[in-house]
């Protein structure tokens, strides 16, 4: 083994883990030119924008709920490389049918070339929405064979290394995706993400996990009902994943709120120019990265559970004094702060899974974790998208002297939600010590 690959956990480890940083990059690069592109080109000023954001964050959120519980049933049954590989080549070709739809290339038959409004936010959200449903198979995919290629031991690196291209791609994708629109137009986007699926694909040719641990979970029970079923029972009787489970939920009730109004809370509470916009998902990356670099030798030690809900009320704390914020400067800051406790309720997750999930019900567990607090999430994104579209941004309450917008009520709701989704893994974990 290489100095490289023993830094890097192993040789597999480390091809999965290249392969993903491209890949990731592109895809916040892709996530928040679309948002901008949208609120910049395609319909700015348009009272049902954020009604359109939050389509947008729907179309990418909804396959989580509807797709992954079944995927997760398929994943343990199938190759769990094979299926990584099959997805990504699908995401690539699905993200080239979009350089079409930017108008790289004129297209016959409609006026000027270009496609008509409508056509054009079907065809975006159709292609986010399909590429989404591949993403629910390669997930749960990527989590069941990082078990099968980690050792236990070493699952909190991993979990680390994972996080640290999360939000690399998080500080460098949303801060070039304003300067790239503007500069050189949204078609050489769509075109790298593309290319990035293709990198991940030729990194995943040469991992090549054990004969015994590629085949030890690879199975066909019976009905894909019954195999499901089974994992749901688990997630309902283990007290800490069914914590985990209602507690996610809870936070995430509130989260879907932040993603939809936070560039308009942007414009309207911090006064501050759309251009910046990718800045804030910046400065949440940088502290993401410091928070996995102490969370990550920390939190095996402080112990993953109390690590898990202690986290989650200081991210809630920090959303609260967000939502007060009315200087751009001094809200990148505390945005930057909120990434360091996420980080760390990032980094006590996945191991604290993969520790209490039997190998053959990986997939299925995380097909039945993921949409549930999806749900939730879908839930939050669509009132918070229509409560944007319906608000006059103008109107303000007093109460004891404070003044309340609606953005910052909402955010200050988020906050609060977020807090009792932390208390309440407290509480049901007390006196569990893993």
């Amino acid at each position: 083994m290489t100095k490289a690959e023993h830094f890097f956990i192993n040789r597999n480890f480390l091809l999965l883990w290249s392969g993903q940083v491209l890949s990731t990059f592109g895809d916040f690069l892709f996530g928040t030119t679309l948002i901008l592109w949208m609120v910049t080109f395609i319909a700015p000023g348009r009272s049902w924008l954020p009604l359109a954001v939050s389509a947008l964050i729907l179309a990418q959120s909804l396959p989580r709920f509807l797709i992954q519980p079944l995927a997760g049933v398929f994943v343990d049954r199938w190759d769990k490389r094979r299926t990584m590989l099959w997805m990504d080549a699908i995401r690539a070709i699905l993200i080239s049918f979009l350089l079409f739809a930017s108008g790289i290339l004129p297209i016959p038959f409609f006026p000027g070339g270009h496609l008509p409004l409508s056509w054009l936010l079907a065809i975006i959200y159709g292609v986010v929405f399909v590429a989404s449903v591949c993403t629910q198979f390669f997930a749960p995919a990527q989590f069941a064979l990082i078990g099968d290629i980690v050792a236990e031991s070493e699952l909190a690196r991993a979990s680390g290394w994972n996080l640290v291209v999360t939000n690399l791609a998080m500080i460098l994708g949303p801060a070039l995706a304003s300067p790239l629109l503007l500069g050189i137009g949204v078609s050489w986007t769509f075109g790298f993400n593309a290319f990035s699926f293709i990198i991940s694909f030729l990194t995943m040719l040469l991992v090549h996990p054990s004969r015994e641990a590629g085949n030890a979970h690879t199975h066909s029970k019976g009905h894909i009902w019954l195999e499901f079923w089974e994992g749901l029972q688990f997630v309902s009787r283990n007290t800490v994943v069914r914590t985990l489970t209602i507690s996610l939920m809870i936070a995430m009730f509130g989260l879907g709120a932040l993603n939809v109004l936070d560039v308009f809370f942007l414009t309207q509470n911090l006064h501050a120019p759309t251009v910046l916009y990718g800045f804030l998902s910046t400065a949440f990356g940088i502290g993401s990265i410091v928070g996995t670099a102490l969370a990550s030798p920390l939190v095996p030690r402080f112990g993953f559970t109390r690590a898990f809900w202690s986290s989650m009320i200081a991210v809630g704390a920090l959303i609260l004094v967000f939502a007060r914020m009315t200087n751009f400067l001094s809200a990148l800051i505390v945005f930057g702060l909120l990434g360091i406790p996420n980080a760390a309720n990032n980094v006590a997750l996945e191991p604290l899974m993969l520790q209490i999930t039997p190998r053959n019900l990986a997939g299925r567990v995380f097909a039945v974790l993921t949409p549930a607090w999806t749900l939730a999430y879908v839930v939050s994104v669509t009132l918070a998208g229509y409560a944007g579209s319906l608000v006059s941004w103008h109107v303000h309450m007093v109460i004891l002297g404070i003044t309340f917008g609606p953005i910052d009520t909402i955010l200050i709701g988020t906050g609060l939600l977020v807090i009792v989704g932390g208390v309440f893994a407290m509480v049901s974990l007390r006196g569990i010590t893993q």
